[in-house]
């Protein structure tokens, strides 16, 4: 667990200082290797498993399960790899009447878009997907994450998360305005909060009334039309707060 965390020779050196436990680094780095092997065949054949459709439904499933699946660059030795993560929970008010994620599983590969799609269909299964009255999946807006949510969750609610939404928008206002100006700030702002309340078209009319000059604007104009334009459906926000 401490070599999955850190880098084999910080491990080496915390287990030497927290436990008295002397190893090097080239048998952390062994032990792990073996250990993440052994984890993989038995999630693999947990999947396989799953897929095949001979494993045994849960007896009971919450109202409502989340999906949510992304790409991040995972560091590697001589750079960087792109590992397709996911995360299958559920949500619930805590005491200061905040919405918070609980029983969150992860799950990640250096696969492709269906290897991780697997994944995450075979978690839910465990958590009794099939019989949800109310599917979420959540993503960027990138168009493999919708392809695998409607062919393994073909009932779920897709919605473009916030946070991107916001990312692109924020692209729109800095090149428009100047990153860091107020009316880049105040834009951004107005922008949002229609989006939240279901004014779509009123962001796009916004964003049309940009004419930019510059090839770069021009493109960002363009590009971010169509990124709000393909998952507008996805976007239903003040739909999504209300339930």
């Amino acid at each position: 667990r401490l070599a999955a965390m850190v880098p084999f020779g910080r491990c080496s050196t915390e287990l030497a200082h927290l436990c008295g436990i002397e190893v090097s680094a080239k048998t952390v780095e062994r032990v792990a290797e073996l250990v993440g092997a052994q984890i993989g065949r038995k999630s693999s054949e947990f999947e396989a498993h799953v897929l095949s459709g001979k494993a045994k439904e849960p007896e009971s499933a919450p109202d409502r399960l989340y999906v949510t699946v992304d790409g991040a660059m995972a560091p590697m030795r001589g750079g960087y790899r792109e590992c397709k993560v996911g995360a299958v929970y559920e949500a619930r008010v805590d005491d200061d009447g905040e919405i918070m994620a609980h029983s969150i599983e992860h799950v990640g590969t250096f696969g492709d878009a269906e290897a991780i799609a697997d994944k995450l269909y075979a978690v839910a299964f465990t958590r009794g997907v099939e019989k949800c009255k109310d599917v979420v999946v959540l993503g960027d807006g990138g168009r493999w994450i919708w392809k695998q949510a409607k062919n393994n969750f073909p009932k779920a609610t897709q919605i473009l998360d916030f946070y991107h939404a916001a990312e692109h928008l924020s692209e729109v206002a800095h090149a428009w305005y100047g990153a860091g100006t107020k009316k880049a700030e105040n834009w951004l702002e107005e922008r949002l909060l229609d989006f939240l309340e279901g004014r779509w078209e009123r962001v796009m009319r916004s964003i049309r009334a940009w004419k930019p000059i510059e090839a770069e604007d021009i493109k960002t104009k363009n590009s971010n039309l169509g990124y709000f334009r393909w998952n507008r459906e996805r976007m239903r926000y003040d739909h999504y707060r209300t339930n």
